[in-house]
This record gives structure tokens, sequence and C-alpha cells, in this order.
């Protein structure tokens, strides 16, 4: 078996090995012209779609990829995943589109289309499917390869009437090969199913248009308001059927299933600053080398100047005596965090450092999916509230779903082992924090997680990181196990410092 497996990775240029259940999932869709990944947020979705795409390019099938995926998620394609999966004996290129798009990333999307043959994958976000030059680019891109076309976390084309629904299913129609992949395919109701594979395959689910869909699968009850009159869902009905049905063209896999998983899995999720935050991070650096210069430098100093730069990762500036100011943009963190809840199976913790980022972070929460879906643990927390916070993330059948705490208040004491999911939306200094907070989740009792005879639950660890700078620098000191202090030395200070490209 392990030679099979390595004949197959030698061959279509697979980095990593697969687990049991991607193989699976590998051999049911390979050759299907449309197929579906709804598997549970950390059981490989990436891997599984770019092992077909491999696969289907060495077989000569497709000359070409395009990845879409939300904003704040689809770097990861390009920047983390794609390195990580495929290697580097298979020919191919990888270029990301941006709407302000610098130098090299022109270049990049140039040279996508130029020199020999090889695998050509273009990412681009959902959300560009509004803009004219984005269109244009995919369009043409489409009609001139053999493509296999992805769209991660596929709920962002629910919405039947969405332009960018209906873009990327007429997109979908010049694609020789269409996936879908989504942890959780219907977060709202199962009316989210019908685009969904509408953009596999017209007609897929049996239905002509939505509206004979939804009253297929909906109570309907007629309401008026005023002189208005409409229908509205009250309920759904045959959910077992429709389940069967789906199972024709998707691989539906849940975490609990997946046996081979070890008790801790890790995924690195990209994230990018927005055009104002990159200045202020590129001008804070400047600052330090010169505040530093080449005298006698000490631990304190450099992690002060870190301390800096990694508050401006996080979002925002703190004006020395003024409260914190986040940045006038989009905050791509924030989006990308709202979006890996909205795909995670089962309860969260979502770790962070800053106050000011926890208190970002409720907020949000609270807007997206209710106040009563989060509970705090915190500086700020009362008593009373940790209590509550305690035994309603802890209750199967509390509304509440996510836990936002600070590493350094819930390390201790407290067992969160009702999560699946932890997210680390930025790590502070301190190893021994991560290590507890990790444990917290990771205990003895989870619910939904794989259990294993003799050993522990598999949990999902989930670090936000933007790529190159000291966010990015800190995590790769905190998995070796060391403590900052130590790998802050004269010799290291200035690699800790810089901004790689």
């Amino acid at each position: 078996m392990e030679t099979d497996l390595q004949f197959l990775k030698n061959k279509y240029g697979w980095l990593s090995t697969p687990y049991q259940h991607q193989l699976d999932c590998f051999y049911i869709a390979k050759d299907r012209r449309s197929f579906a990944y709804f598997m549970d947020l950390g059981t490989g979705k990436s891997l599984a779609g770019l092992m077909n795409a491999t696969y289907l390019y060495v077989e000569n099938k497709i000359d070409a990829m395009v990845i879409v995926a939300p904003a704040g998620m689809y770097r990861s394609w390009s920047d983390v995943e794609i390195p990580k999966h495929i290697s580097k004996d298979l020919p191919y290129k990888v270029a990301a589109w941006s709407s302000s798009a610098k130098k090299e990333e022109k270049k990049a999307l140039k040279d996508l289309e130029t020199g020999e043959r090889c695998l050509r994958i273009l990412v681009i976000n959902i959300e560009a499917f509004v803009s004219d030059r984005a269109l244009e680019l995919v369009f043409d891109f489409v009609r001139k390869y053999r493509c296999l076309m992805l769209i991660d976390e596929v709920t962002t084309i629910k919405s039947p009437t969405a332009k960018r629904t209906k873009v990327a299913i007429n997109l979908g129609k010049f694609a020789h090969y269409r996936r879908i992949a989504s942890g959780n395919p219907m977060p709202q109701s199962p009316c989210d199913l019908y685009s969904e594979s509408e953009f596999l395959e017209h007609n897929l689910l049996g239905f002509g248009n939505f509206y004979s869909f939804r009253n297929r699968f909906c109570v309907m009850q007629d309401m008026k308001f005023g002189s208005h009159s409409f229908k509205r869902v009250v309920g759904y009905r045959d959910m077992d059927k429709l389940k069967q049905m789906i199972r024709q063209y998707a691989f539906v896999i849940k975490k609990e299933n997946c046996l081979d998983l070890p008790p801790k899995v890790y995924q690195v999720v990209d994230v990018k600053f927005g055009p104002e935050q990159a200045k202020a991070y590129e001008s804070m650096t400047q600052d330090a080398f010169v505040t530093l210069g080449e005298g006698q430098v000490t631990a304190q100093m450099v992690i002060t100047q870190l301390v800096r730069l990694h508050q401006i990762a996080a979002g925002f500036l703190k004006p020395d005596h003024l409260p914190e100011v986040p940045f006038n943009e989009p905050n791509s963190r924030l989006e990308t965090l709202i979006e890996l809840l909205e795909a995670a199976p089962g309860k969260c913790i979502v770790w962070s450092v800053y106050r000011f980022n926890i208190q970002q972070l409720i907020a949000a929460i609270s807007e997206r999916f209710g106040k009563d879906s989060v509970v705090h643990f915190y500086g700020d927390t009362t008593q009373d509230q940790r209590k509550y916070a305690r035994e309603a993330f802890q209750d199967p059948d509390s509304p509440v779903k996510y836990m936002v705490s600070n590493p350094a208040t819930g390390k201790f004491g407290n067992t969160f082992n009702k999560a699946t999911t932890v997210i680390y939306y930025n790590n502070n200094y301190n190893l021994e924090d991560r290590q507890q907070s990790e444990d917290r989740a990771h205990r003895l009792g989870s619910e939904g997680a794989v259990h294993k005879p003799g050993e522990d639950p598999s949990v999902l660890y989930i670090d936000l990181c933007a790529k190159g700078t000291v966010d990015d620098k800190i995590l790769k000191v905190l998995k070796n196990k060391k403590h900052l202090t130590d790998a802050v030395m004269v010799s290291n200070w200035r690699w800790l410092l810089a901004k790689e490209a």
C-alpha cells in the first residue's frame, strides 16, 4: 500500500501524503466532470482539490486551474496551500489576481500564460466578479485553456439573485471540470444548495429553477404585509431525500469519521495587509531599525519594537497615551476569521492577545451569528460572566458556539473541551500561553472529535498569520518550542523585525 501511495505521489506531483479519506475522495472524484468536496474544516479539502487537478493535468485532461475563494482566504491558496501540496517536480505556475496589483503581481499574471506547457493556476477572490477587468481576465483564461474551476467556500454563491452567483455559474459553463468545496454547504437553509449545484451542472438536482427546488424541500406560508403578499419559508421537509441526492455528486465527510487524523491538526491561514496597514508596518520597521541601530541591543528593546509591529499586524495603531485606532480600510484578518467560523463544525475557541481585538471579535461575531452565540473570557469579563461562559460553552444544548478569550486569562483552570476547532487570531510571545491554551480544548471528553482507543481526541488549530511579518516569525519561534527571549540575539533581531518579500 505504501509503495502504491508513493507511486501516486511521484506520478502526480503530490508533495503532501494524503490521509485515507483523501485518497478515497480522489478515487471517487478524479474523472468526474462535476463534483463537490463537502468536507469538514480541517479534513483537507484543499489537498483533495489539488490532488484532482494534478492528476487531470498529468493525464492530459486539463491545462489550467482557476481557484475562486473569499477575499480573506484566496491568497492562502497561492501563498500556502499550493506550495505546500504540489511538488516542484511537477511544472506549474501560479498567479493571484489583485485589484491593486503590485509590479511583481502584474508580472506573475502576465507570465502565467507564457512559456512551455505547465499547470497554470489562476487564483482570484469571488468578490472580484463584480469587476469587469477581473471578469475579462477569467473569461479569457477559461476559454483559452482546458480548465478545472474550483470554488472554495462555495456558500459565497448561495444567493441565486446575486451578480457574482450568476457570473460564477456562467463562467463555469466554459470549464472542462468543475469543483466546489465547503465544510458547511447549507449554513442558513437547504435553499443554499441550489445555486451551488447549478454551478456544477444545470439541473443537477433535478429542478429547473430555484422556486421549484424551494417548493420541494421547504414548507411555505402565505404572508401579507399591508397590500403586499409574499411566501415565507417556515420549515423544511424530506431532508433525508436531499442528503441522498447530494451524495450522488459529493464526497461528504465529518471530522469524527476521519479516523486517521492525528490528535492535533495544524493549519496556517495567510492574511493580507491593506494598503494603509502595509504602509504603517513598513514605516514602523524603518523606525525600529533606526532606534536600535548598530549599538548594544537588549532583548527588551527588541521586544518593544516587536509589540508595536505586532499591533499593526493585528489591525490597529496604539499611539502613546491614546486609545487604539483601527485602520480605515477593510480588515482582512477579521473577515477571514468570520469566514472560518461560518465553515467550522461544532464549537470554536478564538484566542486573541489584545483587548482591542477581543472587543472587535465579540462585536463582529455577535453581528454575524447573534449575541447569544458568543461568550468571552478576558480581563473585562466579570466572575459571574466567566462562570456563565464556562457552563454555556460546555453545554451542548446552549446556543453558545463561540468563545473569545485571551490566552493569558483563559489558559489555566478551564476546560473548553467541547471545542473541535481552535483559532489563534494572533499569538503573544509566551510559549507557556500557547501550550496551555491549546490544551484547554485538547482534553479527554471532547465532543464531535475523533476518538481512538487509548488516544486523545483530534482538534484543529488554525493560526491567522501575515506571511513574512513579525506575526509569522513569532509563530515560527513558538512552533519550534522556544521562548522569544531565547530567539532575540543581537545576530537575530534583524531577522525578527524585517519584513520579507
